[in-house]
């Protein structure tokens, strides 16, 4: 779901060969495993979803949408095993397939075959409100298709998950917005009698389509035969939310997507992720109903700097079993021909050993979002959507009422004097500066506050007066060994009860410099002709040229530069106040507009930062491009 493409190309026999790789083994805590040489598989270019494989009879099927979506092509497989699987005619999308927002665009794959009546059942991808910039601007829901001749005609049955947020970007205060439910992935627990669909939620960046996001999951009992309505969500240790609005636990953070089977060898089920920054990682469990995972562990090591897991993986035998799997099977990898890279597969072989595994830590919007699930927010029950004082110390007659709230259902409601309500917010960064905001009214003629105080720094705060909900924030600086603060609503006099609702504490809004801002000082040669998309604003800066100069001068205590990381770039040095701090090898198989460098932890204040480039590359780097897209502090 990433790219829209629309080639278009005939397929024939599967045909495979071996490109030359390194086997690697990298070991789990319990177990290890193995990866073998990559697959080209070609006929698999524009895999861009999970697909259904499924048997029907003696014939093995893998059914799938390509790049493009709605306007894309619904790729039918068919053969006996994974390596003798022909083209059949594609299939097609009924008048059920609606496009309520004018513009969306439909993903199948995901695929059960009903063993009573033969009916095929698929899980739908679905983006909509395209805002036609080069960077993630949609929203995106699941639903359900079924089709009754082996994939030739589908029928639309209606969406089966839809976010508990608004479609509605001005709806999201900062600068992330909820992008909903997508890039799912189906396992069929026959045994436990279960579907269950692990899927992406995410929160994207306005100003640059940047993500931050975890894997969740939802359920639906087989009997139901997955129809809309019948799922619930993992929440907080349960499934009682539903499919359609309601909330969501992480089961896997800033997973980009995971697949999950059954490994008859482990006598676990497994799971293998694909993260936000291209690294991978691997996760088992016992139990799906409890949803009991370990920790992610790392799962491989880049190659030449390369991730040898694309954007969607699928495990499965030669005979096409996708479900359970045994001590050696295949893992599909895809990213929808972007770049030109090839659709491949690698064995995948587990086997014994016993060794300490490396783990991710979390990671999180830099940015208080409206996500029920802790982390997302460093204010724990922020809009007060538990129902009570949960995390808040209340005096003076605080309560959480139901009549006067914001958004959501509940507020916070003041008594009329000497009222307030306070919670320590953990895990801040030293020397850090933070915002916090939030919204509050008041009865005509009195005053109510928001405010922060043993920081590090003197109490700080700001008042409203309005009789509707107004923002207000204010900013501060946490202390040289200062990691708390005390976040506070309050009411000091009067006759009526104020009410306040949805806190949150940002790090300070970055700042963005795009390439083409007069701060930037280039010197040397420098180009701005555009030949690929992507780009913030449709601007950039690139060089061949050695020693070719940009120097920012900034204020704050971080510091990343956008660029370009490819085949074809090269290598530059970053000085930091005048002091080399790193030399950047800007190359990878694939080319991506990405994170070139990041520099954390300076003291608050100005500094600069000048990027030479290099006279040497990468030996696999075909060229020394070096590309500014813009900064970010």
């Amino acid at each position: 779901m990433n790219l829209m493409l629309k080639k278009v190309f005939m397929f024939s026999l599967l045909i495979v060969f071996i490109i030359t790789a390194t086997p690697s083994t990298s070991y789990a805590a319990n177990f290890s495993w193995s990866f073998g040489n990559d697959v080209t598989a070609s006929s698999f270019n524009y895999l861009d979803v999970d697909p259904g494989i499924l048997r029907d009879g003696s014939d093995l099927w893998v059914v799938y949408t390509g790049g493009g979506g709605g306007d894309g092509r619904i790729f039918r497989f068919k053969g006996t095993n994974m390596d003798n699987l022909t083209a059949q005619p594609d299939g097609l999308l009924d008048s059920s397939f609606t496009k309520p927002n004018g513009d969306d665009k439909y993903w199948l794959g995901a695929m059960w075959r009903d063993p009573l009546d033969g009916k095929w059942y698929a899980v739908a991808h679905l983006e909509f409100k395209y805002e036609g910039k080069p960077y993630f601007t949609h929203y995106r829901r699941l639903g359900l298709a079924t089709s009754t001749d082996k994939g030739a005609n589908w029928h639309y049955q209606g969406d089966i998950l839809t976010s508990d947020n608004p479609y509605i970007k001005t709806e999201f205060d900062g600068n992330f917005y909820d992008f909903g439910e997508g890039d799912h992935k189906l396992y069929v627990d026959t045994a436990g009698g279960y579907f269950y669909l692990y899927y992406q939620a995410a929160w994207v960046d306005k100003r640059d389509g940047n993500r931050y996001g975890s894997m969740r999951v939802a359920r639906s009992p087989i009997s139901a035969k997955m129809a809309p309505g019948s799922w619930k969500r993992w929440y907080k240790g349960s499934w009682n939310e539903n499919g359609l609005g309601g909330h969501d636990g992480d089961v896997f953070n800033y997973a980009d997507s995971s697949v999950v089977f059954y490994s008859t060898y482990l006598n676990k089920f497994v799971a293998i992720i694909n993260r936000f920054d291209g690294s991978a990682a691997i996760s088992t469990a016992t139990n799906l109903s409890t949803q009991n995972w370990s920790a992610q562990e790392k799962f491989h090591d880049p190659v030449n700097g390369t991730n040898r897991l694309k954007w969607y993986n699928v495990p499965v035998d030669v005979n096409g079993e996708r479900q359970q799997l045994g001590q050696t099977f295949r893992l599909y990898s895809s990213q929808s021909y972007s770049g030109n890279v090839n659709t491949k597969y690698m064995n995948i072989t587990f086997g014994s050993g016993t060794v300490t595994p490396v783990t991710f830590a979390n990671t999180y919007s830099p940015e208080c979002v409206n996500d029920y699930n802790s982390g997302w927010c460093k204010v724990i029950n922020y809009g007060f959507e538990e129902g009570n004082l949960s995390g808040w110390a209340g005096s003076g007659g605080a309560s959480v009422i139901s009549s006067q709230h914001r958004k959501g259902v509940y507020s916070l409601q003041l008594g009329a004097s000497n009222s307030s309500a306070e919670q320590v917010v953990t895990n801040l960064k030293p020397n850090a500066t933070y915002k916090l905001r939030g919204y509050m009214k008041t009865a005509s003629g009195e005053t109510v506050y928001i405010g922060v105080k043993n920081y590090g720094g003197a109490e700080v705060s700001q008042s409203i007066s309005n009789t509707t909900f107004t923002r207000a924030e204010v900013t501060f600086t946490t202390g040289a060994s200062n990691t708390n603060a005390t976040i506070y609503y309050y009411k000091s006099t009067g006759s009526s009860s104020a009410f306040a609702d949805d806190m949150g504490v940002d790090e300070y809004s970055s700042v963005i410099k795009d390439d083409s801002d007069g701060a930037i000082v280039y010197s040397g040669v420098w180009d701005t002709t555009i030949w690929n998309p992507g780009y913030y604003n449709n601007t950039v800066h690139y060089t061949t040229a050695t020693g070719a100069t940009a120097q920012l001068s900034f204020s704050g205590s971080s510091i990343q530069w956008y660029g370009v990381k490819g085949n074809g770039q090269g290598k530059a040095d970053v000085y930091i106040d005048g002091i080399l701090d790193a030399t950047v090898d800007l190359y990878q198989a694939t080319r991506t507009n990405t994170v070139c460098y990041t520099k954390t932890g300076l003291a608050a204040g100005n500094h600069t930062i000048r990027i030479i480039t290099r006279s040497d590359k990468n030996p696999l780097s075909t060229d020394k491009y070096v590309e500014v897209d813009y900064f970010r502090y």
